[in-house]
């Protein structure tokens, strides 16, 4: 019981943090799935405000896929050092999205996966 209510709550903060980032960075009608281009858009961007907004959504979708590889949910899995900071998450995505222009029509979320597996393969070295 205890631990179907852990899990719960960490569910449920795992879809605050991927879903109110992007919400935080979405503008006017812009309310769908964010795209890699547009994230590249607003990650690349020198506000402030759209760089606050761009880390915490890489931030939220790191904790995310963390979450779904320890529970054995993914194919692949990542080995992201400790201690990396938003901002290197952050300059991870841009330069994958730079490199692979393809990967910007599809969903931040899943091109940012491609850029974790890319530069963090495990097993951890």
């Amino acid at each position: 019981m205890i631990r179907t209510r852990i899990l719960a709550a960490t569910l449920g903060a795992l879809a605050a943090l991927a879903f109110a980032a992007p919400a935080l960075a979405q503008t006017g009608a812009d309310s769908g799935i964010r795209s890699g281009q547009q994230m590249l858009d607003q990650c690349s961007s020198t506000k402030a405000a759209d760089i606050a907004a761009c880390e915490a959504f890489l931030t939220g979708a790191h904790n995310s896929f963390i979450y779904l590889q320890d529970i054995g949910q993914t194919d692949k899995d990542i080995c992201v050092p400790p201690g990396t900071t938003p901002a290197a998450l952050r300059q991870v995505a841009v330069d994958y999205w730079r490199a692979n222009p393809a990967s910007r029509k599809f969903s931040a979320v899943s091109s940012f996966w491609n850029a974790l597996v890319a530069r963090f393969p495990a097993p951890c070295a």
